[in-house]
């Protein structure tokens, strides 16, 4: 008997009719598995079991053939990708905020203004993303502004743009770049709270004094 009138796999096929009488998967008219061979014998191999990107997989069993980062069991990186090919794109893999940056590449995903690169904004978050918020997005003293909303003076809570402007006190209490002048109290004086600030020194303390014992002489003439 010839040599190739055996069926040498046991597949059903001579070998002269077997396209590869030694893999019993391989036979003609059988189905086609995502091996990378002709297992029908009808001399072609599937366009999809090829390894079009090199990753060691086929395209028959990976999910993306044009990316060498997608392949069953490839580690998740952070590219909003299904690298591992298990069908699920990981949850900090998106980008929620629509800034531009997945979640796993920033620091806050749910704030736009939050991202790497961005500029500092003067609203006492980080930004950009280093790490740190600038020193002048601090509010040391307490008084609601920081040194970036204008507060010229962010040790002491009696000096903010808000403030009003105490006399004799030395301190731009309100922060609009002029610190009055001791001599201030006893004329008009816009925003000057004088009665407030008139015994807080000791000129203002004399000048009451004076004011009493004015009074007290007018009152005994009459």
């Amino acid at each position: 008997m010839p040599a190739d009138e055996v069926d040498g796999d046991g597949d059903g096929s001579l070998a002269c009719e077997d396209c590869d009488d030694e893999d019993a998967d391989n036979t003609p008219g059988a189905p086609e598995l995502c091996d990378g061979l002709d297992n029908d014998c009808d001399g072609l191999v599937p366009a999809d079991e090829v390894d079009g990107d090199g990753d060691g997989s086929l395209a028959c069993e990976d999910c993306d053939d044009e990316d060498a980062d997608n392949t069953p069991g490839a580690p998740e990186l952070c590219d909003g990708l299904d690298n591992d090919c298990d069908g699920v794109v990981p949850g900090d893999e998106v980008d929620s905020d629509g800034d531009g940056f997945l979640a796993c590449a920033e620091c806050d995903d749910s704030d736009d203004t939050v991202f790497p690169g961005a500029p500092e904004l003067c609203d006492g978050i980080d930004n950009d993303c280093d790490g740190a918020v600038p020193d002048d997005e601090q509010d040391d003293d307490g008084d609601g502004f920081a040194p970036c909303d204008g507060d010229c003076d962010d040790s002491d809570p009696a000096v903010a743009p808000d403030g009003v402007e105490v006399c004799e006190d030395g301190k731009d209490n309100d922060c609009d770049g002029v610190t009055d002048p001791e001599d201030r109290c006893g004329t008009v004086a816009e925003g000057c709270d004088c009665e407030a600030s008139i015994g807080a020194s000791p000129r203002g303390a004399w000048t009451l004094i004076l004011l009493v014992v004015v009074t007290l002489g007018r009152s005994r003439r009459r």
